[in-house]
C-alpha cells in the first residue's frame, strides 16, 4: 500500500497531515497516553474561501455556496469525523454568542 500523506510538526505538540511533496519533514508521532492535537481541516474549506471572495462576481459566489452546501452534506453525512467536526464547530459558535443573542433564542426571536 502507497502513502500519499505524511504527519508533520507545525508547532511543539501541534502536527498535520500533509501530502509527500511538502518540504516539511515527516514525523513519527510520540508514543504517549492520549490522542496528539492533529489540526483538521474539511474538504469544503476551498468552497468557503471562494464564497467569500470579495473579488468575485454574484454568480460566482452563488456557484461556490451551493458547491460548498453540497460538498459539506456530502461529507457530513458519510464521515463521522467530519459530522463531529461540525458539531463541534457549532458549539463553539454557540458557546461565544452574546447573552443578550442567546436570550433571544431563548424567546425563539431569531
Amino acid at each position: 500500500m502507497q502513502k500519499h500523506f505524511k504527519m508533520v510538526e507545525i508547532r511543539p505538540g501541534h502536527y498535520r497531515s500533509v501530502p509527500l511533496t511538502d518540504p516539511r519533514p515527516e514525523v513519527i508521532l510520540p508514543n504517549k497516553p492520549g490522542i496528539p492535537f492533529t489540526v483538521t481541516t474539511p474538504p469544503w474549506a476551498a468552497y468557503e474561501a471562494a464564497v467569500h471572495n470579495q473579488d468575485a462576481t454574484p454568480e460566482q459566489q452563488r456557484t461556490a455556496t451551493d458547491q460548498f452546501i453540497a460538498e459539506r452534506e456530502k461529507w457530513t453525512s458519510s464521515s463521522t469525523k467530519y459530522r463531529k467536526w461540525e458539531e463541534q464547530r457549532k458549539g463553539e459558535w454557540a458557546k461565544h454568542k452574546p447573552a443578550w443573542r442567546k436570550k433571544m433564542a431563548e424567546k425563539g426571536v431569531v
